[in-house]
């Protein structure tokens, strides 16, 4: 079993508006479609291992009428919830997708802040659910006002219980989190910007960064780059004595909505049937990809995954 944690999650209104143009008004009637979705990067991870018969609980907070419609959406697509209930409303992120010229612009709210109590009850829940799972990913923003290195001590919980963590978020949760001993870490670098001091621009700045947080932090198993898609597909992932560089065989895409939390997914289905992490890799880059080709925000079955797996390349090996 796998758990996933949501803390500040959102429900989520996709538009698919071909050649959206700003400063210009888009009348519905442009508009080719529309989704609403439960969101929130471990929300996306625990549908995603759904879809491929894998079972996971999600856990978060969740409250007011988006939080019920999230839940009600999520639970339909067959996921075990334990969310926490709150009286904040949970809050609402909108996306437009222009599938012509492939560019995503989305508007995250920050969420609610959050009472103490409700952590509290959260805790409680967590405490007694990472009892029950193999592998717990943390992922996603925080609420409002929340300690930045929440994180560190749902790692150090799970790992008291002989469980593995998967640490996805953005680099200044990490940054406050670590070290903490997580087995995996995917930095989120939608939003630019320095991690642990480097500019992540290249495979070797990744390479240099994720062989220095190994250094500090000797607990991590592997850190994953996945933000250099837009360089030729290319993904980097970074292990205590080796380095890989993934690349599949055609690196086109339609878009690149959930594309990392597609590839913390691929990663934890690897490692969840004892594969090894240069293994757990490629099934991260073919979850990855395939998302990557759909119109929609999209969970593909598990033949989909597969057909993906023989184009991908591992280009490039590096002993650390």
């Amino acid at each position: 079993m796998i758990g996933t944690v949501t803390i500040n999650p959102a429900l989520e209104k996709l538009y698919f508006i071909e050649d959206f143009t700003v400063n210009r008004l888009h009348r519905l009637s442009e508009v080719q479609g529309v989704q609403i979705l439960p969101g929130g990067k471990g929300v996306d991870i625990s549908r995603l291992l759904k879809n491929v018969g894998l079972d996971s609980i999600a856990l978060g907070l969740a409250g007011g009428n988006n939080g019920r419609v999230l839940l009600v959406e999520l639970r339909k697509t067959g996921v075990t919830t334990g969310f926490t209930p709150t009286e904040n409303e949970t809050r609402t992120n909108i996306y437009i997708l222009d599938n012509k010229n492939h560019t995503l612009t989305q508007i995250n709210e920050s969420g609610s802040c959050v009472d103490e109590d409700d952590i509290h009850l959260f805790m409680d829940q967590y405490e007694r659910v990472v009892q029950q799972v193999d592998i717990m990913v943390l992922a996603g923003a925080l609420c409002p006002g929340m300690d930045r290195g929440f994180y560190r001590e749902l790692v150090l919980i799970a790992a008291e219980a002989g469980c593995r963590t998967f640490l996805h978020a953005s680099p200044d949760i990490l940054e406050a989190s670590l070290p903490c001993g997580p087995t995996c870490i995917l930095p989120d670098m939608r939003m630019g910007g320095l991690f642990f001091g480097h500019k992540l621009r290249s495979p070797d700045s990744c390479i240099l960064a994720g062989s220095e947080i190994i250094g500090r932090d000797p607990d991590i198993e592997l850190v994953v780059f996945s933000h250099l898609v837009r360089q030729d597909g290319m993904l980097v992932a970074v292990t205590r004595n080796r380095a890989m560089i993934f690349k599949p065989d055609d690196s086109s895409y339609v878009n690149l909505f959930g594309f990392s939390n597609a590839i913390v997914a691929g990663i934890v289905y690897g490692m969840s049937h004892q594969k090894s992490f240069q293994e757990a890799m490629y099934y991260g880059c073919a979850f990855g990809y395939a998302v990557t080709r759909e119109r929609e925000k999209s969970s593909p079955n598990l033949d989909v995954i597969k057909s993906y797996l023989p184009k991908i390349r591992c280009c490039e090996e590096r002993s650390l």
